[in-house]
């Protein structure tokens, strides 16, 4: 039996992005989620490793402010 991608695909880690870019998790968390002070060429190494795996970032792990514009979760 062949197994399609979807059957073995694992989420890529924060940690895992760091790896590759030879970072800290939170120097690769800085660097993907646009704040803070980095050098441009860690930015670039960062985001070069997270395209390179496939990482894509987990709604639900950005603060509250990130996923409304205003900061909050309407329910209507």
């Amino acid at each position: 039996m062949e197994e399609t991608l979807s059957t073995v695909e694992r989420a890529v880690t924060i940690s895992q992005v760091a790896a590759l870019a030879g970072a800290s998790t939170g120097t690769a968390s800085t660097a993907l989620n646009g704040r803070g002070a980095l050098r441009p060429e860690t930015r670039l190494r960062v985001q070069q490793a997270a395209d390179q795996l496939g990482f894509v970032a987990n709604a639900a792990a950005l603060p509250a402010d990130r996923t409304h514009p205003h900061g909050r979760h309407d329910h209507h």
